[in-house]
């Protein structure tokens, strides 16, 4: 059954193909009762398909005009759907480098023909959970574990904090459905090197990197890992064909991904400026695999402390879970040691990986060097990626087998033991689980379209907006009204391009010298002759703003929902998190004085209720999640529009405000697209 002359690694059978007959009824079961978790686990979202989004109002609505635009390029215009000439008005700009997720994006364009856009999406977020738990059942099944163990691992695998994070908006991210039949098939493929398992491992490998690029850089960089770890100790012969076979399954991926891979590299290497995050602002922090995160139904309560993190909530957001700790340490200890060795040896290097550059504890970066230094150097674009916290999809991957394993070692110990230990063992251990992967309600935004824009799209001129709607917003409205953007919502190189508007007066006092902080405050050098002047040289028409919601009003809206006299403490908390509150001192020291506080008035329970309530409130009020605050520019920005340029105001409603570029007289005269008087 096994290779004595190689690694154990579970495998039941290496040369079996697919899903084995037997367990065909056994797999259709346990995805129903996957696919009924994940309506639970997601709760509220399957309420709300088509009036809700899941996430925040970020970068869920980015991927939204992406699957309009792609569906539009391909089905319509018949035009490459990677240049984008609505972006960067008028030069256009190009979104290679842009994260596509081509599978999702290619899946969702027949869906819209059935469903709302926003349903599709939520569609894909539901089916990401669903089918990652199903494929690593699959993979611990072939492993030789027990179906209930296996079950545990799928549960672990789709339910984790990681994946929870990254439902907010990174829909790229949030699709790890396909590595654990990689993974599967990788095996088989460097165990058995028969050319359809080699096949069957670069087409799950081109599923993921379809999904985000991250994943073909974890993945690469996982087909490294195992490649060593069969072929060490050298043995030339079997060695030998362990590397080939690899080096197959990279070179016929690459083959595969050469039409888009071949395009993004030229744009990247052409564009050295372009890079995607700094790796040293994105690790996972050492106490973050140990501490639950936002998303947490219970994070609220460790809120003192993920605050203090370097990476934003969402990177940082990488707990393991207790209930998992116990039994993957209950693997490494009583497990089979040939099988176990495997899988902690890709834990080791994963977790390490995606500690980043140098070792965080706590926010404190300690200049400790760790090996991410040379992966950032030694593979090529790994720059463009940047947040080595993504690599702890395959750490998470790989203690759920370890915790499947140690499922299997619990309940042997337990049929060997006392009555009462059989009975409580499994009940305590699924309560741990679930406390441990909890995180309901899901975060959900209102999906609402101000009614300027669908006013906008009536209206056949030609001619651009500005647009400072909060990231992915204002490209989701451009789909609606269909004029160009200056500038635009893209992850990568829209600054580099740039267009000549960008680089006038006008743009400087409106976007703070491209990055730069912005002068509006100190006195813009543009005055309002020249700005409508340059405005209507680039046909400028329409400058937007959304409307900002202070923390007294947020804790208006608490009251008002829940009547409780708390919610002074949670315009406490907000004001914290805000920038204005940053100012003050890290916002983990002020929210640890309000804890403390609370916990002196109102005792343990009225802490932890006071932290349930702030993360329901949250979920359902995503505009004040702590790293979801508006740029300072932007109402600095405003300022100069009203004060300095005397824009006049000709819309207004509940999330924006709408100045106009007054053309002057002449054919081109400015008329209110609304068709009446500013809404007030």
């Amino acid at each position: 059954m096994h290779d004595e002359n190689g690694p154990n690694l579970l495998l039941d059978d290496p040369g079996g193909d697919g899903i084995h007959r037997r367990r065909f009824g056994e797999s259709f079961i346990v995805s129903c009762v996957y696919l009924l978790l994940t309506a639970a686990l997601t709760f509220p979202l399957c309420l709300h398909m088509g009036s809700r989004i899941c996430g925040d109002v970020g970068d869920n609505y980015a991927f939204l005009w992406q699957f309009r635009w792609f569906s539009t390029a391909l089905t319509e215009l018949h035009v490459s759907p990677f240049y984008a000439p609505s972006l960067n008005y008028p030069a256009g700009s190009s979104i290679l480098l842009n994260p596509t997720t081509l599978f999702n994006t290619g899946l969702s364009i027949p869906l819209q023909r059935i469903f709302p856009v926003v349903t599709v999406y939520n569609l894909l977020i539901l089916f990401s959970f669903w089918m990652a738990a199903v494929a690593m059942y699959l993979l611990a099944r072939h492993l030789a574990l027990s179906a209930p163990a296996s079950f545990v691992a799928g549960f672990v695998y789709a339910f984790s904090s990681y994946h929870f994070a990254h439902a907010l908006g990174h829909l790229t991210i949030v699709s790890i459905e396909w590595i654990p039949l990689f993974t599967l098939y990788l095996l088989k493929s460097l165990q058995t090197r028969r050319p359809a398992h080699l096949a069957a491992a670069s087409l799950f490998l081109v599923l993921c990197a379809l999904c985000s690029w991250y994943f073909l850089l974890a993945c690469g960089l996982m087909v490294c890992t195992t490649t060593a770890f069969f072929a060490l100790p050298w043995r030339r012969g079997r060695s030998v064909r362990t590397v080939l076979s690899a080096a197959a399954i990279l070179c016929l991926t690459l083959a595969i991904l050469a039409p888009i891979l071949v395009p993004m590299m030229l744009e990247a290497a052409g564009r050295p400026a372009v890079a995607g995050h700094a790796p040293a602002n994105y690790p996972a922090d050492l106490a973050g695999f140990f501490v639950p995160g936002f998303t947490s139904t219970f994070g609220m309560l460790f809120l003192p402390i993920w605050t203090r993190f370097r990476a934003n909530p969402i990177e940082s957001s990488t707990f393991i879970g207790y209930g998992v700790l116990f039994l993957a340490g209950l693997a490494l200890l009583k497990g089979p040691r040939r099988a176990v060795s495997f899988w902690a040896f890709t834990l080791a290097v994963f977790f390490t990986l995606s500690l980043g550059p140098f070792l965080n504890v706590l926010g404190r970066d300690l200049r400790i060097p760790l090996p991410y230094l040379l992966v950032q150097h030694l593979v090529p674009f790994a720059s463009v990626a940047g947040v080595p916290a993504r690599l702890h999809v395959i750490t998470s991957l790989c203690l759920s087998v370890l915790c499947a394993t140690g499922v299997d070692r619990l309940f042997a110990r337990a049929r060997t033991g006392l009555s009462g230990m059989r009975m409580w063992a499994p009940a305590g251990l699924c309560l741990l689980l679930l406390v441990d992967h909890l995180h309901v309600p899901v975060y959900l935004s209102r999906h609402t379209v101000s009614p300027f824009y669908e006013a906008l799209s009536r209206d056949r001129g030609e001619y651009a907006l500005i647009d400072f709607t909060p990231r992915g917003k204002a490209l989701f409205c451009q789909s609606v009204h269909g004029k160009g953007l200056v500038r635009g919502y893209v992850a990568r190189g829209l600054a580099a391009q740039g267009g000549a508007f960008l680089h006038t007066a006008a743009a400087r006092c409106l976007f703070g010298g491209l990055g730069r902080r912005d002068p509006a405050g100190e006195g813009c050098a543009c005055d309002g002759v020249q700005a409508r002047s340059t405005l209507e040289r680039f046909h400028v028409r329409y400058l937007v703003y959304p409307k900002i919601a202070s923390p007294a009003e947020a804790g208006e809206i608490l009251a008002a929902g829940s009547r409780d006299a708390a919610s002074g403490d949670m315009e406490r908390l907000l004001s914290a998190l805000s920038p204005a509150g940053r100012g003050a001192g890290p916002p983990g020291r002020a929210v640890s004085r309000l804890v403390r506080e609370i916990r002196e008035r109102e005792g343990l329970p009225g802490t932890v209720l006071f932290a349930l309530k702030a993360r329901a409130f949250f979920a359902s009020h995503t505009e004040s999640l702590p790293y979801n605050t508006i740029s300072p520019f932007v109402p600095e920005s405003e300022r100069t529009v009203r004060d300095q340029w005397s824009l006049p105001v000709v819309y207004e409603d509940g999330e924006i405000r709408v100045y106009s570029a007054d053309f002057g007289t002449g054919s081109r005269g400015f008329t209110d697209p609304t068709g009446g008087r500013p809404n007030r």
